[in-house]
């Protein structure tokens, strides 16, 4: 992969993660590069039935930790 190409493709994964991923109260989160689940780093209280998280990813190999990028979501509280 050329160093432009490498730049793209980070650029695309920070926008995933900015873009941020759906809560699901019996799952929790998932990252929205590898998949797996993430890490709850902050909570926030629950403001017009919206509750917001923050996360890591815990995968070794995924780009996500590798850049230290926080993921937040949403969980829909009713």
């Amino acid at each position: 992969m050329s160093a432009e190409g490498a730049v793209k493709a980070i650029v695309a994964v920070v926008a995933k993660c900015e873009e941020g991923v759906e809560y699901e109260t019996d799952v929790g989160a998932a990252c929205p590069e590898c998949g797996d689940m993430l890490a709850t780093t902050t909570t926030r209280t629950i403001q017009d039935g919206l509750r917001e998280r923050y996360h890591k990813c815990t995968c070794a190999l995924c780009i996500v930790r590798m850049l230290g990028l926080s993921i937040k979501s949403i969980e829909k509280v009713e």
